[in-house]
């Protein structure tokens, strides 16, 4: 069974890459199968609907780890590391909880 951290690290994989795809068709630079754009705009919708659900701390941390893929220790500037573990882990649960994984 895949833990938390691993859903969001796919999620977010997942994420900036349908963003790359439609990003790449819009500027004209590739051509996709209609399907594959339906599914790239469907994913962006509903991880980006789910973030908009999230209070302000989760949607914070979530926001910069999904949506910006943003890694390592960004939040330095913002929480002490056990801190910002403490939230990460409930933004986490409550982000997975509202897209039902």
């Amino acid at each position: 069974m895949l833990s938390d951290q691993d859903k969001i690290e796919i999620l977010a994989h997942g994420y900036r890459d349908s963003s790359k795809i439609l990003h790449n068709y819009e500027l004209g630079l590739k051509s996709y199968q209609e399907s594959q754009l339906k599914v790239c705009r469907t994913m962006i919708a509903h991880i980006e609907d789910a973030v908009n659900f999230l209070d302000e701390r989760e949607k914070f941390i979530i926001y910069n780890e999904v949506i910006l893929g943003k890694k390592g220790k960004w939040y330095l500037e913002y929480y002490s590391p056990s801190a910002f573990n403490v939230r990460k882990k409930q933004a986490y649960k409550e982000f997975l909880r509202i897209l039902e994984l």
